[in-house]
């Protein structure tokens, strides 16, 4: 027996056996226990870990050192986190601090902490200290009282370290396991499916693929109709899902419950919406490590130690693709993801007044974008497209580019345009051509990108099989790998880089409109839409692609329909816009 257990029988037991063996009955007050488990995985209750078995064992315990149970509370959380931040441990915590009870009984240390990183174990000891001041005891089914002596929280240290080393390993493991099950085309499932499947598990449970769920995948692909074709917004589309009662995803759901169980059913929102628009699970193409953890950005916690951390999208070298069901024509996605993209840049709310073509004129002096600008005189509020290196003259870094008229420039363009569409055999032919190179042309960046894609799996092998080797290695040979390394890291760094050029200009690529689209918008054009608003302007100027190139007071303007581009000089513009004077042209620094 250790000196621990003697001190728990002095100080919890109701009867004390003398020398002869016979127990004489005492007045020592019995000590208050609340118990705590927990469990933070399936995979612990399968080891023997289960809530049923450690409460089983603390019960046994506290019968033996005859302690009054006053609580008992079960944990489904993780222990990187400290016990008075989850759910029952802060009821716990709060137990002993209002004296309701004496001594605390865990099943094992794992089940108290499991330091998140190296150096964390010591927290233990200020636990164990903190309480020993509020006259309060931590027990363990296995070692007994853990006692405030340098050689009992030196234990306890050890304890919690072997924990988290255990928990750490753990991860990894389970990372790879993770990683090389996606790789085999498997889904790796975690609490729910996206919203629009269900899971397929095998015999003993485990998620290894997804299956369409009809009734909800009937509101995914209403959502995308809504979207591309009717060109409803977000919150259009979020406003019409709770008109019509249309069940939010189960996300929502169980967050509502989760907070309140008599709340009422919480409702669309954008935030929903957008992130079905963004899945690209619904076009048949799941992920598995799309996001990791930032730990630059983790919160500081009042006793100085650190937790969480910001989640954050991963390159897409690292994502491993698995097929599955498709919900959404991946044509349709990709329809969606340009409207997205198109949207976000052009959004009014980043504007005070309408500019249908920010974003589409380039200045032919410095290359940079013109932006709209709205100036307030005397006789009226006019708008103009501007380049912003022509008001930086206080930077001596002015460019001679000057201000361009944006009603002039608008219109002209816009005639452009329908004198282009007048045509409609011609239109289509043309359009019909130009889709057909683009397509060949996204092809071959596509096959371009996957040669780079495995350029950069190459790579990474290449780093890490080195490193392996590096670790054994003494002398120069250690040196002749660690060149090796340095010229892998460098080929990996360009590999990666490479991919994420040729990933953007696919996205460049891909917001091609679609024909039908393009003919309709063509009649609707050609029926007598001769005063446009600033969106029907926007909304033609994304389809046709129109892109300008201002040099002083003239200029060029190109669109998808391939011929010669119009040329618009401002010198004649003067005349029509009342009162704008230009000032006189630079020439080119």
């Amino acid at each position: 027996m250790t000196n621990n257990d003697d001190t728990d029988i002095a100080a919890g037991a109701s009867a004390i056996i003398n020398a002869s063996g016979i127990s004489t009955s005492t007045n020592v007050k019995r000590l208050r226990a609340v118990i705590y488990v927990r469990v933070s995985t399936d995979e612990q209750a399968e080891q023997g870990r289960s809530l049923d078995k450690q409460l089983d064992y603390c019960r046994q315990y506290c019968q033996r050192r005859n302690l009054e149970i006053v609580g008992e509370y079960a944990d489904d959380y993780t222990g990187t986190v400290p016990l008075e931040q989850r759910p029952k441990g802060s009821l716990v915590y709060k137990m002993l601090a209002d004296n309701v009870a004496d001594v605390l009984v865990i099943y094992m240390m794992d089940r108290l902490v499991r330091p998140p990183e190296e150096g964390d174990e010591w927290d233990i000891a200020i636990l164990v200290r903190g309480l020993a001041k509020l006259k309060k005891e931590i027990h363990r089914t296995d070692r007994g009282r853990i006692g405030t002596s340098f050689a009992d929280l030196l234990i306890a240290v050890i304890d919690a370290k072997s924990a988290g080393d255990e928990r750490r390993v753990a991860v990894k493991r389970m990372t790879i396991g993770r990683y090389q099950k996606a790789r085999a085309g498997l889904v790796v499932g975690g609490k729910f499916a996206p919203f629009g499947y269900r899971f397929l598990r095998d015999d003993h449970g485990r998620v290894y693929g997804m299956e369409i769920c009809e009734e909800e995948a009937d509101v995914v692909r209403k959502i995308y109709l809504w979207y591309t074709k009717e060109r409803l917004t977000m919150w259009a589309i979020a406003k019409r899902l709770n008109l019509t009662h249309v069940t939010i995803p189960w996300y929502r759901q169980t967050r509502a419950r989760k907070s309140n169980k008599n709340s009422p059913p919480k409702l669309w929102s954008v935030r929903t919406v957008h992130r079905i628009l963004a899945n690209e699970t619904y076009k048949g193409d799941w992920a598995y490590g799309k996001y990791g953890t930032d730990y630059s950005t983790r919160r500081i916690l009042a006793n100085g130690n650190e937790y969480g951390g910001k989640r954050v999208q991963n390159p897409r070298s690292l994502w491993v693709h698995v097929s599955v069901p498709a919900i959404i024509d991946p044509k349709i996605w990709k329809e969606a993801e340009s409207l997205r993209t198109a949207n976000r840049k052009m959004s009014s709310r980043n504007g005070k007044s309408p500019f249908p073509l920010r974003g589409r004129i380039r200045c032919a002096y410095c290359r940079r974008t013109l932006s709209g600008e709205t100036i307030k005189r005397p006789y009226g509020i006019f708008r103009y497209y501007g380049c912003p290196r022509h008001r930086n003259k206080a930077m001596g870094d002015s460019c001679p580019q000057p201000r361009l008229p944006a009603d002039f420039l608008e219109k002209e363009i816009w005639n452009y345009l329908r004198r282009l569409m007048e045509d409609e055999k011609r239109f289509e032919r043309t359009l019909r051509r130009c889709l057909s190179n683009m397509n060949k042309t996204i092809a071959d960046k596509k096959r371009e990108l996957e040669l780079v894609q495995e350029e950069v799996k190459d790579a990474a092998e290449a780093i890490e099989g080195l490193s392996r080797l590096a670790s054994k290695a003494r002398g120069k040979a250690l040196e002749a790998l660690e060149a090796q390394i340095e010229l892998a890291t460098d080929r990996h760094e360009h590999a990666i880089a490479k991919e994420e050029q040729i990933a953007n200009q696919l996205k460049g690529l891909d917001v091609m409109p679609n024909v039908e689209t393009a003919l309709q918008f063509r009649s609707d054009v050609m029926r007598g839409l001769q005063d446009p608003s600033p969106a029907n302007m926007q909304y033609a100027f994304n389809l046709m692609q129109v892109r300008v190139m201002a040099h002083d007071k003239k200029c060029q303007v190109f669109c998808m329909i391939p011929g010669e581009p119009g040329v618009f000089d401002f010198t004649k513009g003067i005349e029509l816009t009342a009162r704008i004077e230009f000032p006189p042209s630079r020439s080119a620094p």
